[in-house]
């Protein structure tokens, strides 16, 4: 039997695995997140909307955020070339959400506060390195920022 080619657009893997989730996977994810910390849902929640990678939201930052026009301006990471940005509509309640969470009309009118709380923004704060992957590539054992995502410093 002959393998099917593998094209990068397609819906499938090289193995034949689905690489998306579908409506009813997708609503558990949501439902799963919403059990979660309110900085972990949103997380969640950020990448069930913008279809953004991990660590392309991991990089976002206040002024990344509309919250007028409803609009999340994102860099994406996968290309070579810098400074590719896309933006991505997203629903008001999660706005709202993300606005009272991370006070993000406070933080975009003050510099000194631009970090959203996931990403690099935050590790940047508390000193880690400002790549988004910092995280995968921190040893477990010695996390460089244990106060990212709201946990304590030990």
């Amino acid at each position: 039997m002959r393998e099917q080619p593998y094209f990068s657009g397609s819906l499938f893997n090289r193995l034949g695995h689905r690489k998306y989730l579908n409506a009813a996977e997708r609503q558990r994810f949501v439902d799963a997140a919403r059990r979660m910390p309110s900085k972990i849902c949103l997380f969640c929640l950020m990448l069930r909307w913008s279809g953004a990678r991990i660590s392309e939201v991991l990089a976002l930052t206040p002024a990344a955020i509309d919250i007028d026009s409803s609009v999340a301006s994102i860099q994406t990471l996968k290309r070579r070339k810098r400074g590719i940005v896309r933006q991505v509509p997203l629903p008001p309640k999660v706005l709202q959400e993300l606005n009272s969470v991370f006070k993000l009309r406070i933080a975009q009118r003050d510099p000194q506060l631009a970090t959203c709380g996931f990403g690099a923004g935050a590790a940047r704060q508390h000193g880690a390195t400002s790549r988004p992957s910092w995280r995968r590539h921190a040893s477990p054992a010695r996390p460089r920022c244990r106060r990212v995502c709201g946990t304590a410093s030990a």
